[in-house]
């Protein structure tokens, strides 16, 4: 990074350095745009989901771990709607896999062949889920997205008072030389 230094012992980054910090400035923003946009989709899909019809679902695959520590496992249910199937799967987070009577109990209700009632979006049947409420972890992307906003937002504002203030030292230098 190169900094040249005015008479006033003001600092300035070069031309290529302050691109670089516009584009990742740019970057954060654009990210935090996407993040936001998926959070606020996925907040209003799961407030819908309390008013969506319910259907009888049959598990068609069996519990699947779904990653290494074994504390989520991933169910697969197929489900009718006006005639046409579906399948989804959802991921059953929070197993105790220590506990062996929580782990048989979750293995006995998501076997094979046994049913349950999801909800189904009318407007895309192939959306369901199996609870129909609000999650407090539907919030994260879109907390993530509005922080990356904000600091996105922060950085650009140092960014231009920075540039406004090295505009105005320089105008206060520019009259006091031809005041001399």
């Amino acid at each position: 990074m190169q900094v040249s230094r005015e008479e006033d012992g003001e600092t300035r980054l070069s031309t290529k350095d302050q691109i670089g910090l516009l584009t990742v400035i740019a970057v954060i923003g654009a990210m935090g745009l996407f993040f936001a946009i998926q959070g606020v989709k996925t907040v209003v899909r799961q407030a819908r989901s309390g008013s969506w019809p319910a259907v009888e679902a049959t598990i068609v695959a069996p519990l699947q771990e779904s990653d290494s520590n074994s504390q989520s496992l991933m169910v697969k249910y197929g489900y009718v709607v006006d005639g046409a199937n579906y399948t989804s799967k959802w991921k059953h987070l929070g197993i105790n896999v220590e506990d062996p009577q929580h782990y048989a109990k979750v293995l006995k209700d998501y076997a094979v062949g046994n049913h349950l009632e999801v909800y189904y979006d009318p407007l895309e049947p192939s959306q369901s889920v199996i609870y129909p409420r609000m999650r407090w972890d539907s919030l994260l992307p879109l907390l993530l997205g509005l922080w990356a906003l904000g600091f996105a937002w922060l950085g650009f504002y140092v960014y231009r008072r920075g540039r406004t203030q090295a505009a105005l030292g320089q105008s206060a230098s520019r009259v006091r030389q031809r005041c001399r």
